[in-house]
C-alpha cells in the first residue's frame, strides 16, 4: 500500500469542527485528495463549511494559509493604530 499525502489546513475552531462545518483549504494530487474526499466532506458540510482545492503539490495549502493569517494579522495591527489616535 502506497501512501497518499494532501495538505489540509483549517479553519473555524473547536465549535465548528464539532458541527462539521469547518473552512479547508487542500492541496495534493488528484489521487491523495480523492481518497481523503469522503472525510474532508465529512467536516465541510454545506453551506457553512467550505472545501477549497488550492493546489496539487502538498505543502500548498499551507503556504495560502499562512498568508491569510498574515493578512489577518496586518487588519488587526492597523485597526489597533487607528483606534489609538
Amino acid at each position: 500500500m502506497e501512501a497518499k499525502l494532501c495538505d489540509s489546513p483549517v479553519s473555524g475552531g473547536s465549535t465548528r469542527a464539532a458541527l462539521g462545518t469547518l473552512t479547508i483549504m487542500v492541496s495534493g494530487t488528484s489521487l491523495a485528495i480523492s481518497t481523503a474526499q469522503p472525510v474532508l466532506d465529512a467536516l465541510t458540510r454545506q453551506p457553512e463549511g467550505q472545501l477549497t482545492l488550492v493546489g496539487e503539490a502538498v505543502g500548498v495549502a499551507s503556504d495560502f494559509k499562512l498568508i491569510n493569517q498574515v493578512f489577518c494579522a496586518i487588519q488587526i495591527c492597523v485597526t489597533g493604530c487607528a483606534d489609538s489616535g
